[in-house]
């Protein structure tokens, strides 16, 4: 649940004066799972104790994993935003937090990942879930980097264990009497359903692949950790609204890239896209120019629609002025999440300054910007 602003407060507050203590530095870990091969399975990272985060970046290696369903962010009363460049079954993550507030909620992960298991894993295979060492950035207040210590872990697969692989809605309020759908692998008529901060009503068993609850209460569905227990085993999910992805491009970073959206949505939206400053600072770092190509930075905007409802969006693409000279409409289906490279969406237009969206419905939105001689994206939030 997303806590109140004087909950996260308190707690960034705390992580401050720990880290002014001289706490050595930002411990990491990845928790052991298990779960049925084919049923999908949530990966969590945790900082194992609060720490602020302004700037984070690394990469994460799920094997066992034959596809990634979802990723997100551990955003209770945050700001914090992102990109993933998904390569098979290693993550890239680049977070950014303006408020140094990401890494300081307890008891949750900062990073999610939901995988399906390989459908032809055996009873018993187990595979390395791995934050690699080599990748790893994370700045704290002032920028000062953290000294990092990690602990991997292992997904072991056990076909006779409970997985929870979704949860419906995921980050929206429900109101008491209201019904969460809980999908999933194993579930029995005797199947125990736990929701943090929250009360259940009624849990109806539906089939072995979903269980339904009734809430006693209103809840903010956002970040609410949800355990299921048989009696051999448990599952633990942290919520969030799944989307399906819908990429249109050519550029292959940006096909590649999962855009990780702060918690705010907005009707109106601008989003500055500073492509040109990346460049001339790779031509000045580069030396005197000896006729090569100009580095590459594809631009790209994305906009998310959790609501149960479609919604259209209105890009204009605006000049260093803040003039449109160009317009496109979006149309978004419940649950979805669009992103466009710019000279696709548009054609051939000249390099926008930034981007406005406007749309009938509240939207996440960002842009992405794909760096491809440096091999990083950039996620780029409203003004």
């Amino acid at each position: 649940m997303i806590r109140s602003t004087l909950a996260v407060l308190a707690t960034l507050l705390a992580a401050t004066a720990a880290f002014a203590d001289g706490f050595p530095g930002l411990s990491l870990r990845i928790r052991d799972e298990a779960a049925p091969a084919g049923s999908i399975v949530q990966v969590k990272i945790d900082v194992t104790e609060p720490k602020p985060i302004s700037t984070g970046k690394g990469k994460v290696k799920v094997k066992g994993l034959a596809s990634v369903e979802g990723i997100s962010l551990g955003n209770h009363g945050q700001d914090a935003y992102g990109v993933v460049l998904v390569d098979g079954d290693e993550l890239t993550f680049f977070v950014h937090s303006p408020s140094a507030a990401f890494g300081t909620a307890t008891d949750y992960p900062i990073v999610t990942v939901a995988g399906v298991v390989d459908p032809s894993a055996r009873t018993g295979d187990t595979f390395p879930l791995e934050i690699d060492p080599g990748a790893l950035q994370f700045l704290g207040l002032a920028s000062a980097q953290y000294p990092l210590e990690i602990a991997n872990g292992r997904l072991t697969v056990a076909n006779d264990a409970i997985a929870i692989g979704d949860v419906s809605p995921g980050s929206s309020i429900v109101p008491a009497g209201g019904v969460v759908r809980i999908s999933g692998a194993n579930f029995t008529p005797t199947t125990r359903i736990q929701l943090s901060e929250s009360q259940i009503a009624e849990t109806r068993y539906i089939n072995s692949n979903r269980i339904d609850v009734v809430l006693a209460r209103t809840t903010d569905m956002l970040g609410l950790r949800i355990r299921a227990r048989n009696d051999r085993s448990e599952s633990m999910y942290y919520s969030y609204q799944r989307t399906t992805h819908a990429t249109n491009g050519t550029d292959a970073m940006l096909a590649r890239a999962v855009p990780l959206f702060a918690p705010n949505t907005y009707t109106d939206a601008t989003v500055h896209l500073p492509a040109a400053a990346l460049t001339s600072h790779r031509r000045r770092s580069a030396g005197p120019s000896r006729g090569g190509p100009a580095p590459r930075v594809a631009q790209a905007f994305a906009i998310q629609n959790v609501n149960a409802t479609p919604a259209s969006a209105t890009i204009e693409l605006l000049d260093g002025a803040g003039h449109a000279y160009a317009i496109n409409t979006i149309a978004l289906q419940p649950n979805q999440t669009v992103l466009q490279q710019i000279d696709t969406a548009f054609g051939p237009v000249s390099a926008p300054s930034a981007f406005r969206m406007r749309s009938n419905a509240p939207l996440h939105v960002l842009g992405v910007a794909a760096d491809a001689s440096a091999k990083t994206l950039t996620a780029l939030p409203p003004d």
